[in-house]
């Protein structure tokens, strides 16, 4: 679909998206390096639109490029020459997209009915003006879906969203050239906002940028996050995500005085979440992210749950001073091989403990020592093959596609099977 606008101005626009190509290529190559599998995604979604569009323009350095894109989209090792000559050919397939998409004489409007609730508008050569356009007249949208659409390069402006007095939840995932969030910040309903994979998005004052009454969930994933992203706004914020993403070695989130859950997940660059220790939050979780990300918090307080994915983080955590367990203790997709509590930290307030999706062998051997645990759940673990002693307390066991686990477990003659046949509920299942 091709939606475009001609105005005065559009050339300047299209040589400027044109000129930036060396700074998205960088962004780009950073982000592979974080998470290559998305990106290579990302580039297979769009590849298909690009194809469409050489069938429209009959250029053979096109056709050139696309089978570049393709081939190297098609191996699966993650060779550094190969990244480059897949981002060089996608940003020459690119160029000629917008040169298209913007020397063309002719527009095709998109008229929507003014109640519309819902759009997702995926894969389109939309441009910036039609968006905005598009949007301007429907007052009743509730939920918006931009969805790998390469020729954005900014959100509409104030004068849109102020009045789109409805817009509740607010989607933008592979847009990879959008640089800008324009003026979000005008929104005067919105409370979940989900980018993914903007590696171009300025998100310097991000949180200054967004809507001061976003009151539910902010979730960022493939971004690029700088020190001052979330340094002030969003007092009534109360879930946020960072899912693999390139930061600065240190952000600011102490201000976040609202925030109940925070997830922070694949940050090879962070070092340091200044003002964490202030918060009161339910929910933490932490997964691949540096263990002295938090080695020094002190008086750290989480209600509910948390979430890590080692045990040395676990443990840094356990023994910082003040620190108390919430009720509710996972490790996930942990890759050591055993697991160990630290001694002699306090366990004695976990009710429920849960192992997902890790390589580990070995269980905790002192899990006897958690004497108030009532829960036990293990699942997609394939490594672990037996079960260490239990605390009288535990009632529940659950285990889960654990195979090796499941075979020691069963009655009545698995090994393991003697120390869980007296609990009142046992799941177990491949």
């Amino acid at each position: 679909m091709f939606i475009t606008n001609n105005e005065l101005g559009q050339h300047d626009l299209r040589e400027n998206i044109i000129m930036k190509a060396d700074d998205l290529a960088s962004k780009l190559a950073l982000t592979w390096e974080v998470d290559s599998g998305k990106v290579r995604r990302v580039l297979s979604k769009d590849y298909s639109s690009l194809k469409q569009l050489m069938t429209l323009m009959m250029d053979d350095d096109i056709s050139k490029h696309l089978q570049i894109i393709e081939s190297g989209l098609e191996e699966r090792e993650d060779k550094v020459w190969m990244k480059e000559n897949i981002i060089k050919a996608w940003l020459f397939c690119h160029e000629q997209r917008i040169r298209f998409i913007y020397g063309r004489t002719m527009d095709m409007p998109l008229v929507l009915p003014s109640r519309l609730c819902e759009l997702s508008l995926s894969s389109c050569s939309i441009t910036d003006e039609a968006l905005a356009i598009c949007l301007g007249g429907l007052t009743s949208l509730s939920n918006l879906k931009l969805k790998y659409n390469m020729a954005l390069t900014t959100l509409p402006s104030e004068k849109v969203f102020e009045h789109l007095t409805k817009l509740d939840t607010l989607v933008v995932t592979g847009c990879l050239c959008l640089k800008s969030m324009g003026g979000l910040r005008a929104a005067p309903s919105l409370s979940f906002f989900y980018c993914s994979d903007c590696p171009f998005l300025e998100l310097a004052c991000g949180a200054e940028l967004m809507p001061l009454n976003l009151d539910g969930d902010l979730h960022i994933r493939g971004c690029i996050l700088a020190a001052d992203s979330f340094i002030n706004g969003l007092p009534h914020l109360k879930h946020l995500s960072f899912d693999v993403c390139r930061s600065s070695p240190s952000l600011s989130i102490g201000h976040l005085t609202s925030l109940e859950s925070l997830r922070l997940n694949g940050l090879p660059d962070l070092y340091s979440v200044e003002g964490l220790s202030a918060l009161h939050l339910k929910y933490l979780t932490l997964q691949d992210v540096a263990n002295h990300t938090v080695k020094c918090i002190s008086q750290f307080r989480v209600q509910e749950s948390l979430t890590v994915s080692t045990s040395v983080l676990l443990n840094h955590m356990l023994m910082a001073e003040g620190f108390t367990v919430p009720p509710n203790l996972d490790l996930s997709y942990c890759k050591e091989p055993s697991v160990s509590f630290e001694e002699p930290a306090n366990l004695s307030s976990v009710k429920c403990l849960g192992f997902w999706y890790c390589k580990t062998e070995s269980l905790p051997r002192n899990l006897k020592s958690l004497s108030s645990l009532e829960s036990l759940s293990i699942g997609c673990c394939p490594n672990i093959a037996s079960l260490p002693d239990m605390p009288s307390s535990l009632q529940r066991i659950s285990i889960v596609n654990c195979p090796v686990l499941k075979k020691n477990c069963q009655e009545p003659d698995g090994e393991s099977w003697p120390k869980i046949s007296h609990l009142r509920r046992t799941h177990i299942n491949c």
